[in-house]
């Protein structure tokens, strides 16, 4: 398991996303005889919150998580990607036309 192995598993964020009244959060565990923090990507509904989470999974072996308590963040990543604002698209147009320009400079500076 990633988990015992003290792996980063961020889960499925973008399938979580398409998920109706569920939230996407990451977790920071230290699992038993690890002593490196795993971060878990979960999916659960919106009515958790960090603590209800943070008491699940301390609720599983409780006498290690009372030393070493879990720390869970659900708002940290939005639900869904920001629109593209008209201020967006056009500093997007000035960095593509940047990277066009350092590109046309290269080449005709090997020419």
């Amino acid at each position: 398991s990633y988990a015992t192995k003290g792996y980063d598993s961020y889960g499925e964020w973008f399938q979580c996303m398409g998920v109706q009244d569920a939230r996407y959060c990451v977790s920071l565990v230290t699992y038993p005889g690890i002593y490196s923090e795993t971060k878990w990507g979960i999916c659960v509904p919106d009515t958790m919150n960090d603590t209800s989470i943070n008491e699940a999974i301390a609720a599983t072996k409780p006498d290690h998580y009372a030393l070493s308590p879990p720390k869970t963040y659900c708002d940290l990543v939005p639900k869904r990607l920001p629109d593209w604002t008209a201020g967006a698209i056009g500093m997007t147009t000035f960095l593509l036309f940047l990277v066009f320009l350092t590109g046309a400079a290269t080449a005709v500076g090997y020419v």
